[in-house]
């Protein structure tokens, strides 16, 4: 029997999802809440995936220790003396750049490979 438009099967729903990462970092003025909520607006046939570095680094202590020894030798003592300087300087070292990249890898996978497009809504 030939396939014809009537008793063609509907391959739409074999396709996956498309997909699209949100890195955030934890929530400051609602400004993530608002661009997640604007993610399912503006593309409404992708799941978006939320990966939130600062509830992520609070359950490593030894990485969030190490990573402030590094702050204050890269940036200078003077990062201690102001709370939202240490916080910003905190994620722009090169090791938490690299830690970061590497648990996002393992904690997607290899579905890590596969997002439309990530968005890093850090700073």
């Amino acid at each position: 029997m030939p396939v014809t438009r009537e008793n063609q099967p509907d391959i739409t729903d074999a396709r996956p999802r498309r997909r699209i990462l949100f890195a955030k970092l934890g929530s400051f003025s609602h400004t993530n809440e608002h661009i997640l909520e604007q993610l399912g607006i503006q593309f409404p046939d992708h799941e978006v995936e939320v990966f939130d570095v600062k509830d992520y680094i609070k359950r490593r202590f030894g990485t969030a220790a190490w990573n402030a020894l590094l702050e204050v030798a890269l940036y200078g003592p003077a990062v201690l003396s102001d709370r939202s300087q240490r916080h910003a300087f905190f994620f722009l070292t090169p090791f938490m750049f690299r830690h970061l990249s590497s648990a996002i890898g393992h904690a997607f996978g290899p579905r890590a490979e596969v997002f439309d497009f990530a968005i890093h809504a850090i700073m």
